[in-house]
């Protein structure tokens, strides 16, 4: 096999494991926002909520997973005035966040479930 072969199964293998990890990103995300629209504003629960998201909106278009990725910036976007400000979301921000959390794990599973074992 040649250098350029390895390196590209390499990278198919790196692909696979981390779309078959998507559903448990999601979870990790929706037990994070579940914190913080759980009472008064928090910033560690602000603060951990935002970088799950961030991470996974870079991490998921490094991977090859461009939709989601778009979905996780959006997220994102609506948070991070939020974590900037120190104040809570409102509420047609925190609906707009749990449509996209709720999409996002939808599309998570999607992924994971096509995904040959």
């Amino acid at each position: 096999m040649s250098d350029l072969a390895t390196v590209q199964a390499q990278l198919a293998s790196l692909r696979k494991r981390y779309g078959l990890a998507l559903p448990q990103k999601s979870a990790a995300l929706d037990a994070a926002f579940a914190q913080v629209f759980a009472g008064p504003w928090e910033e560690q629960a602000c603060s951990t909520a935002y970088r799950l998201i961030h991470s996974l909106a870079g991490s998921s278009g490094t991977y090859g997973y461009p939709e989601i990725s778009g979905v996780a910036r959006a997220i994102e976007h609506l948070i991070k005035p939020c974590v900037d400000a120190r104040a809570p979301l409102g509420d047609p921000g925190k609906t707009q966040v749990k449509e996209l959390l709720s999409r996002l794990r939808g599309m998570a599973a999607d992924t994971a479930s096509q995904i040959p074992e």
